[in-house]
């Protein structure tokens, strides 16, 4: 099915769909934020538990993916192609959750890591959870200088 066909009859429930997959994680993001010496949140942020749920809205969209005839692969190897998939609506859907997935997992180990050092990294959390692997650098070098400083 043609992608222009998937956004004109299912353009809202797409829609539905991208705001649920970036409000999934939020909750743990917030937590994480404002509540990071909470009993509930060391419970709720642990790189093996939450990301894991997260499986379930991708297992979702693998299924839905499957049902309107399977997920769209490049025809071939190079950036046209690989652009190509991301422009088919269910393929991106998948690619954005499991880019909400890798950044929430990044995230969870930054708090872990900062946690067990007594350290707040609420800068650090805030670019994980927007810029993915960018929060990592920026946690490395606050590191380095709370090392130098300590």
């Amino acid at each position: 099915m043609p992608a222009w066909t998937v956004e004109l009859f299912a353009g809202e429930k797409l829609n539905r769909a991208f705001w649920i997959v970036l409000a999934l994680p939020a909750p743990v993001w917030l937590a994480m934020l404002f509540f990071p010496s909470a009993k509930f949140t060391r419970a709720l942020a642990h790189p093996f538990i939450t990301p894991t749920l997260m499986l379930l809205p991708l297992g979702y969209l693998y299924y839905e993916a499957w049902d309107l005839g399977g997920v769209a692969w490049p025809g071939g190897i190079g950036y046209t192609e690989a652009r190509d998939v991301v422009f088919y609506p269910t393929s991106f859907l998948i690619l954005w959750c499991q880019l909400q997935t890798l950044h929430l997992f990044l995230g969870l180990v930054v708090y872990q890591h900062a946690d067990k050092r007594g350290l707040r990294v609420p800068g650090e959390l805030l670019a994980c959870w927007v810029l993915g692997p960018v929060g990592i650098l920026v946690y490395l070098i606050r590191l380095a200088i709370w090392r130098l400083c300590k």
